[in-house]
Formats: C-alpha cells, structure tokens, sequence
C-alpha cells in the first residue's frame, strides 16, 4: 500500500447533480451536508466571470461591489469547524465570483448586466434551493445562516431576519427567545463575549442597512416555509485574518449550541440510520511469526466484538508459493469471522490486466480461504474505470460473492462509484489531513457504505477516537486508525488497539439503539 499525498484547496470544487452542469457552475462551490443547516456565503469572491464586464449598477438602489472579505473563508472554517464538534457537516453554497461581477444576494434583475453572467447565478441558487429541499425532506425544518461582511462596527455582529420574518417558523414554533433571547443564536453569540445588534432581548428594529437580503427573504420560513433564515453580517475586525480562527471555532461552537436546542433532534440520529456500522479495515501487512504473530492473535480476539476486514499480504502479493504460517493464521482467521482480502497492486492501471488477474487467480489457489481483493494503487483519474472494472469481473467470476476494495488514497472519479467495480473505495490514506477531510458532494449519505480511511502517523490516543468518532459523522464506514509511520505505516498494530475497538464498538451500540 501506497501513502498517496494529498493536495488539497478550499478551491476545489465538488458539484452537486442539482447544479446545472459543471461549465455552468464552475464558479460555486457546493458541499453536500449532513445535518439541518445550510451556510451561504455570497459576496466573499474574487474571480472574475469569463468574457463579463463589471456592473455599472445603473437604476440599482443601494450597489454595491466591494466584496466582504473573507467571508467565503469563514464560511469554510465554521463548517469544518462545526464537524469537528462531532455535530456533523453543514451545507455549504458559496460563490466564488467576484461581487463586481454578479451580486448573489440580489433578485435577477438586479444581480447581472450581462446573459453571460445568468448560468453562474442559476447555479448558486439552484444550489441553494437544492440544499434547502434536501433538509426538508430529511428533517423537516432547518437553519440556512448567510454570511455577510460589514465595516460599520468592526466588532459587531449583526442580525438580519427582516425582523423575524424570515425566522418566524423559529418563533412560532419556541417562542421570542428563540430569535432575541440569551438562549438564541445571538445570544450564544453574546455569552461568548461578541456584541450583538439588535442587543439580547432587546425588541427594537434590525438595523435598516443589515435587515436581510434576498437571500433570507427568498428561501426563509417566511410563508409558511420551514427553513429559518438569518443573515450574518460580521465586522471586519472579526474577519481579520488574525481573527478567523478564534472566530470561526467560537461560532461554530455557538451554532452547535443553538442547534442542539433548536433544530430537529433526529438529526443525529437520522444520520445514524443511513450510517452503517463502522468496520475496522486494517492493511495487516506483518509476518504472521515472532512479533508479527501477536498481532494477527489481537486482530483475531477483537473480532467477536467488532467487524473487521484484514487486508493479507505475505509478499506485495500473493506470491508464488503457499506460505504454512500465513496459511494457518488466515484459517483462524476466518474461522473468528474476520472478512480476509489479498494484497494486489496495480500500479494505478500501468500493470497489464493479465498480470493483476494472475495474481488473483493465485490467491484463490494459495489461500482459498481469502473472500475478496484489494487492488492497491489505483488510478483515481476517470478515464480507467473501464480498465478496473475488467479487474472486477475476471475476479468475481474467480470468487463468489467477493468483497472487492480498492485504494486511490484520495479522492477519485465519482465514476468509480457508479460502476459499481467495487465493494468500498479507501479515499483517504495519509498521516495528516483526516481532520480537514470531507467526502466530495456527489457522495450520497446512503453511499457510506463504499468509502474507507487510513489515517496513520503518530497520531496519538485522544486523536485516534477523535477521528474514529468523526467518522461517523462523515460518512465512511470503514476505518483504521494507527500511531505506526512511514517507511511502512501497517507493519505493527496500532499502540492503542485495545481502545481504538472499544471506541467502535461503542459507536455501533450506539447506532443499534438509534
């Protein structure tokens, strides 16, 4: 196996099937959620719309086209933050262009002069509007928070719900304190130190420059609808790059807070039903023998309490001749009901078919015992699908019933996904960035079942239940987690094994209650 680095930007760009199509939405980002809210985040861009001129603003009241500086970013960092809490992942619909060209937070007429702007705005609402259909239709009711920049009060932030009206499902449903009071999102806000306009409890007017846009107007509850909208406008001295991750973690917390209060109490548990239980995927990749044994007979003894799949590798391979020791330890494996798959490379679709089937086929005549493959080193680029998808007939015709894993170690072609070549995908192998990971948008929550991670590298205990646990959150349902490093992370079991399959197994309690 592999370590595959990963490079990552908070441009890259993952697109909801919502959104017209990629030209079309190549300056939005959309990140699909996993709980009832939604973050927008219209004005923070900076790129300039192809063959587009900027607006002039002419008959326009109120134009504007500064952007509201880092706004996009603090977006970002709220939600990654908020699954950091173990809440779960928010929607995210930002724009990427810049506010000069296209003015998100504004009806179509308003927004752009020029047609060739249209397909960018479409797409950022119709990204919107997706993401609020989807939270209806999974919890009934939820939150859609606009982030706004202002330079009036630079350590303030303001409220704008079109005082109450576009939050008013919030209020009928829990009464005034749950928009103005010290239970209320801006009174979380308050607790943690920020000031507040209008100021907890306080009945006076939104202010007339930060009431809500049309953003809060258009999609919030407003009308009988059951997404509560409120738009954000943060100050500068809040957005100031000094500040953002003070910032971001104490509102993230704040959200969090308000949400555990507010918002549908199955959210969690919702996710929990289209999560499956979490299978420990461990690369056992020691020599059965000596010290090497002691950690087949740990994998072995923790398999009455969790599922686990063990990847058996005796030789980069099959090899070419039956090894007894690995012969035996894979029987007694079995025999405890761990699901055992064989080591094959294949050098990410540079090795000819021939070979790699040549290698499975020996796997079955060595070790029958063997219920699948894992083909390590796989191309993540589109354009092999049909070369892995070879791979997976010739072995499933060599295997019934096979249980068939494939490591990219990062992210791949969402086709991989839809042919079906594979049981589960490892889309994360590395020793730093499991903590920032997200699954791309076009991963459905009911895909948890297909995608699996190694993080490794000296990660320590409380680390290493930190991400078993935000796993279950993030919608991967095959994990291992190691303190073991580079040159060969998998060689030895994991210092903290013994806990790492207690954290598991009470996860999946957990989700059996549920």
């Amino acid at each position: 196996m592999i370590a595959r680095w990963m490079s990552w930007s908070v441009c890259l760009i993952f697109l909801v099937s919502t959104c017209v199509n990629a030209a079309d939405s190549a300056l939005v980002t959309v990140r699909q959620g996993t709980c009832p809210i939604l973050l927008t985040a219209p004005h923070g861009g900076n790129q300039a719309v192809p063959d587009v001129k900027p607006r002039v603003g002419e008959g326009v009241s109120q134009f504007a086209m500064l952007r509201d500086m880092r706004t996009d970013t603090l977006a970002e960092r709220i939600a990654a933050e908020m699954e950091l809490l173990g809440y779960g992942k928010p929607y995210l619909v930002s724009a990427r262009f810049d506010r000069k060209f296209i003015d998100a937070n504004r009806g179509r007429q308003d927004a752009y002069e020029d047609p060739l702007a249209q397909p960018h705005y479409d797409a950022y609402h119709q990204a919107i509007d997706a993401a609020c259909q989807e939270i209806i239709q999974h919890w009934g009711r939820g939150l859609l928070l606009d982030i706004h920049g202002t330079s009036t009060e630079p350590n303030t932030i303001f409220r704008g719900t079109n005082d109450g009206k576009t939050a008013s499902h919030l209020v009928n449903r829990f009464g005034n304190d749950s928009l103005r009071g010290p239970t209320s999102l801006f009174g979380r806000f308050a607790a943690a130190g920020y000031t507040v306009n209008p100021g907890i409890g306080s009945e006076a007017p939104e202010s007339a420059r930060h009431r809500g846009g049309y953003t809060v107007r258009s999609y919030g509850s407003r009308e009988g609808r059951t997404i509560d909208a409120i738009q954000l406008e943060f100050g500068s001295a809040l957005r100031a790059t000094t500040s953002l991750d003070r910032t971001s973690k104490d509102f993230a917390s704040a959200i969090v807070e308000f949400a555990s209060t507010y918002l549908p109490k199955d959210a969690i548990d919702r996710l929990d039903e289209q999560q499956a239980e979490l299978t420990l995927f461990v690369p056992a990749y020691s020599y059965p023998a000596g010290q090497g044994l002691r950690f087949w007979n740990e994998l072995i003894a923790a398999a009455d309490n969790v599922p686990i799949v063990a990847i058996a590798n005796p030789a980069s391979g099959p090899g070419t001749a039956r090894d007894e020791n690995y012969s035996n330890v894979l029987e007694r494996a079995a025999v405890a009901g761990i699901r055992l798959i064989g080591y094959v490379t294949t050098d990410y679709a540079r090795r000819k078919i021939a070979d790699v089937d040549r290698d499975v086929d020996r796997w079955t005549t060595l070790y029958p015992m063997i219920d699948g493959i894992f083909f390590d080193e796989q191309s993540s680029d589109r354009e092999h699908v049909e070369y892995y998808s070879t791979l997976s007939q010739h072995t499933r015709a060599k295997i019934p019933n096979a249980f068939l894993a494939s490591n990219p170690g990062m992210i791949c072609a969402k086709e991989y996904v839809a042919s079906q070549a594979f049981d589960v995908i490892c889309v994360f192998e590395n020793r730093e960035g499991y903590d920032r990971f997200h699954l791309p948008d076009w991963a459905a929550p009911t895909d948890s079942t297909k995608f699996a991670a190694l993080p490794y590298g000296e990660l320590k205990p409380d680390v290493a239940q930190r991400f078993l646990r935000q796993t279950v959150s993030m919608g991967v349902s095959y994990i291992y987690v190691t303190h073991d490093s580079l040159p060969n992370p998998w060689d030895e079991m994991a210092s903290y094994w013994n806990q790492e399959v207690s954290v598991v197994r009470q996860i999946n309690m957990a989700t059996r209650k549920d």
